[in-house]
């Protein structure tokens, strides 16, 4: 991981993971939060992924005030796994929103995967179905299937 003086000067960034609460956690030893990301980490990919951190308030969400986790936290440890990164914060006073953004180089590739919705076809009839492109990580599907599924039933 790079301190986050490179990512502020570099021009494409994007995000490449969920969001992540991390509750302050007082005096309790902090727990490591995996941060699934869609980056292809296969050879000949070098994407440059960077957590960032801002306070989880509702004040902030409307900002894009993210800062990088390590310039915030200097003890925190970052470790970088193939599809995920595993997160470890000190003692943290107040709560956080985490994720990954990552600064592509010109061949890097994202991870993606097509997300197919429909009724069951009947014979003999055309068939309707609806298909989307979604990053590839079990988060992104999770709440991308939840907001169909309440979006029909609200229909």
């Amino acid at each position: 991981m790079h301190p986050g003086a490179r990512f502020q000067n570099r021009g494409f960034h994007c995000l490449v993971s969920g969001c992540y609460k991390v509750h302050k956690n007082g005096a309790l030893p902090p727990k490591p939060t995996s941060i699934e990301h869609c980056c292809l980490m296969t050879e000949g990919n070098s994407w440059d992924i960077l957590v960032n951190c801002r306070p989880n308030t509702n004040q902030c969400k409307r900002e894009k005030n993210w800062k990088n986790v390590m310039e915030v936290y200097p003890d925190a440890k970052v470790e970088r796994k193939h599809n995920n990164i595993e997160l470890t914060l000190p003692v943290l006073t107040e709560n956080l929103e985490v994720a990954a953004f990552g600064v592509p180089k010109k061949s890097d590739q994202k991870r993606m995967q097509m997300a197919v919705f429909g009724k069951d076809p009947t014979q003999g009839c055309n068939w309707k179905i609806r298909v989307y492109l979604i990053d590839d990580s079990k988060r992104h599907l999770r709440l991308f299937a939840r907001k169909k599924q309440k979006k029909e039933t609200d229909c």
